[in-house]
């Protein structure tokens, strides 16, 4: 059964290095990618740096392999970062037109495909012109690289202005967002309260999460499996807590706890999608169930409220 949650490749093609695609690297992607699209997995998410490049070249192998698949898929990329590229090691941005349409050429290249569903800013560059950017995504229509266009990791003021600079809607903002890391419904609740200087700049990107016609997928949305471990690995007090709850509502709904990770997110706003990026075969099976899953608005508050570690107001 098809589902809207998205499929993250960033730990598809090995180590993150400048190594070849080794045979093992291959087998371990394809076994991921497979077991994706037999869970209900039809949209898959990349970047340029993903494992330098392995990731899109590995699953342009893959698609290469399969060449009625491409038809059925929702296929994106991001670009945007130079990876350790700056001084003292640190990343560096580039949103000029030149470098996009570089490194959204690069990306059909090493994905073997003919276009991309959307084309995706990974992160705001300072120095970045939002008609320069508009320019660039015009280029791309006019030439059938991507059919529509997004950002990531990017403010709702932000968004906007980059959208005002199109002639057509951004479609998509992908922003880190989960039962951990809550910040913009933090932002909301605690805005009119003692923590109101401290959820001021956040309270602003709230919109986000309704935004008609906007896309919101969430990164991390499983928090790198801090919720689904051992109770006795749990880092503190508050994690445990929150493992224990995730437990028991696993048992209620008789699924894994990652699948109630995942159906918090997805409950967490009218149009918002999680990104889930495990390459294990038996964890990628268990993310499917979250779309059947209804919490009620008493367990959807409860778990906010556990990983929040404080009442609400």
């Amino acid at each position: 059964m098809k589902h809207h949650m998205i499929y993250g490749c960033m730990g598809l093609g090995g180590g993150w290095n400048r190594d070849p695609l080794q045979p093992e690297d291959e087998q371990k992607a394809f076994r991921a990618i497979e077991t994706a699209l037999e869970s209900g997995y039809t949209r898959f998410d990349h970047a340029d740096i993903y494992t330098f490049g392995k990731a899109e070249e590995v699953f342009g192998r893959y698609l290469q392999q399969h060449p009625g698949l491409r038809k059925d898929l929702f296929i994106q990329t991001k670009a945007g970062i130079i990876i350790g590229g700056g001084y003292n090691g640190s990343n560096h941005y580039n949103l000029s037109s030149e470098y996009l349409l570089e490194q959204a050429a690069q990306s059909l290249h090493r994905l073997q495909a003919e276009y991309l569903d959307v084309f995706l800013l990974h992160r705001p560059d300072p120095l970045l012109h939002p008609d320069e950017i508009a320019k660039a995504f015009a280029t791309m229509k006019e030439r059938g690289w991507a059919r529509n266009f997004g950002v990531s990791n990017c403010s709702y003021g932000l968004f906007e202005r980059l959208e005002a600079a199109c002639s057509f809607p951004l479609i998509c903002n992908q922003v880190q967002f989960s039962l951990g890391h809550s910040h913009l419904l933090d932002a909301m609740v605690d805005w009119n309260t003692g923590g109101a200087a401290k959820a001021f700049t956040g309270a602003g990107d709230t919109p986000l999460l309704w935004h008609e016609g906007l896309e919101l997928q969430a990164w991390s949305a499983s928090d790198r499996g801090r919720f689904t471990v051992a109770p006795e690995s749990a880092a503190n007090a508050d994690d445990k807590n929150v493992i224990e709850l995730v437990a028991r509502l696993a048992a209620k709904y008789d699924v894994q706890p990652i699948a109630i990770i995942l159906a918090w997110v997805l409950q967490s706003g009218r149009n918002i999608q999680p990104v889930f990026g495990s390459t294990h075969p038996e964890r990628i099976r268990a993310s499917a169930a979250a779309s059947s899953i209804q919490l009620t608005r008493a367990e959807w508050y409860d778990l906010w409220i556990a990983a929040r570690g404080k009442s609400l107001p």
